[in-house]
């Protein structure tokens, strides 16, 4: 739904925008006396630059580089019209491309690195939760099966209406199998104790807990307690608070009956049709189909991303067409003049597209760490309450976009070719005075 607030909003804020440029550019020209404004603009006169003060590095530079060097600095405005507009462009790309290593990733490591094991085998209670374990065990397909108790617990704070988490109260030995813990941000491996609980990071950024604090949850029977934050976990789906069962039967005062097993597992198949006869068995779940679901919302980002390509190409394109040519137009006699002392079309093309092409790898590189600062701010918008977005722009996507920025800047030069050879030599070296 695309609110029609919205929409006014845009149209009115491009319109005094344009208006606003439109008035100030009108209001230099009615500063000028009619007589000049009939005569060609004459050209900015051009003064010595910083790179002439190094003569080393000067008198390496051919003639048409130095022409190009001090070009650079004689237009100042067009040399910000094209550096800022470049950079928006490379900008885009990165967030494009940014979006999806952020997002694609999460799923990998919330359910291939964080959480070691593929299947979860539920039971209605743990009276034969040995035979279970022992099947699994003799089952040379399964590599490990540990059991927990897992439940919905709540989180008191006393000021707003009670949250709830994902308790799993584990053996801490044995929770080194399953668990692969992480400490938010630094990603170092952190690992159950007696001493306290471990909770997800969205969980702690939401209700601003942090490590050494003492919170208040409930316990599967529903008695309340204070807990210790041992520490915060790098995590991506959904609340969690970890417990060991020393520490769990310590606060709450209460026996652990698990009725879960985490089991990891090549074979799902096989392992259900040797479990599922036994008394107590109530189903096996997986991250299969969620893995799957997110893996298709991916691939949809890639529709969204050549929309980006596509908005940024056109900024690219009508920021460099049209600096190209008020810079063609503004220097027609200059450049007539090289062509009547004997530049060839080659040399006179590169005399032009140096400069272009040199600001545009001005800009694309600008570019990159803008890209950086909006990827982070998006990031940070799109946040949901129970998902955590990561934060990651792979290297290769500032390749990406870099080269797409310069491959934009190429297609211009080569569009910009055809003008350039049809620029007559007497017609535009003729006085208008």
């Amino acid at each position: 739904v695309i609110s029609p607030l919205i929409l006014i909003v845009c149209i009115l804020s491009f319109a005094l925008l344009m208006s606003a440029v439109s008035m100030i550019v009108v209001r230099a020209s009615l500063r000028e006396v009619p007589s000049q404004l009939m005569r060609p603009k004459a050209p900015k006169s051009s003064k010595p630059i910083f790179l002439e003060k190094n003569r080393f590095i000067w008198n390496r530079f051919s003639f048409t580089g130095k022409i190009t060097a001090r070009n650079l600095i004689r237009y100042k405005s067009r040399f910000l019209m094209t550096v800022i507009g470049v950079a928006g462009c490379t900008g885009l790309l990165v967030v494009g491309w940014g979006i999806k290593n952020s997002i694609a990733d999460i799923v990998n490591i919330q359910f291939g690195d964080i959480f070691n094991y593929q299947y979860t085998v539920n039971l209605e209670d743990d009276r034969n939760l040995d035979e279970f374990i022992e099947v699994l065990t003799d089952d040379l397909e399964v590599d490990y099966s540990v059991p927990y108790m897992g439940y919905s617990t709540k989180y008191y704070d006393g000021k707003s209406d009670d949250k709830t988490l994902n308790a799993i109260v584990v053996d801490a030995k044995q929770s080194r199998n399953i668990l692969n813990l992480r400490r938010a941000g630094t990603r170092t491996k952190i690992n159950l104790s007696a001493n306290g609980v471990i909770i997800s990071e969205k969980f702690a950024k939401n209700n601003n807990i942090r490590k050494g604090d003492t919170i208040t949850i409930e316990s599967k029977s529903g008695y309340k307690a204070d807990v210790l934050v041992d520490d915060v976990a790098e995590f991506y789906f959904q609340h969690y608070v970890f417990i060991s069962e020393s520490y769990y039967k310590s606060v709450f005062g209460e026996a652990v009956h698990p009725h879960n097993i985490a089991v990891s597992s090549e074979n799902g198949k096989k392992m259900v049709s040797e479990i599922s006869e036994i008394e107590g068995y109530r189903s096996t779940g997986n991250f299969n189909s969620m893995i799957s679901t997110f893996n298709n919302m991916i691939k949809a980002l890639d529709y969204i991303i050549m929309v980006i390509i596509i908005t940024a190409g056109a900024l690219a394109l009508v920021v460099l067409i049209n600096l190209t040519q008020v810079n063609i137009s503004e220097r027609m006699r200059e450049i007539a003049t090289l062509k009547v002392l004997g530049f060839r079309n080659g040399e006179v093309n590169a005399y032009l597209f140096k400069e272009i092409l040199l600001l545009s790898v001005i800009g694309g590189l600008l570019g990159l760490p803008l890209g950086v600062i909006e990827h982070h701010f998006i990031m940070n918008i799109i946040s949901m309450e129970m998902i955590k977005f990561g934060n990651v722009i792979r290297p290769i996507s500032f390749v990406y976009a870099f080269a797409i920025t310069i491959l934009f800047t190429l297609f211009v030069l080569q569009l910009t070719k055809k003008p350039l050879r049809k620029i007559q030599m007497v017609e535009s070296l003729k006085s208008v005075e």
